[in-house]
């Protein structure tokens, strides 16, 4: 995923296909990992189900439905 500058770009670009919510997640996941251990700012990551959440969003916007603003 390239890097998008701010959540409304983020979610224009998952909205128009540009890229997919699961991209998205997956790089938010991978910052939290790579960066985590030193800022020791998360007490649960929940990846299984931000993936999940990614992935039913994508299906939904393949079907032709809004997932919402």
């Amino acid at each position: 995923m390239t890097a998008l500058s701010g959540a409304t770009e983020i979610a224009a670009a998952v909205a128009t296909g540009r890229t997919s919510a699961r991209a998205v997640a997956e790089a938010a996941l991978a910052r939290i990992a790579a960066l985590d251990p030193a800022v020791n700012a998360f007490t649960d990551v929940t990846a299984t189900r931000a993936l999940a959440k990614a992935d039913a969003l994508d299906a939904a916007r393949a079907a032709g439905r809004s997932p919402g603003p």
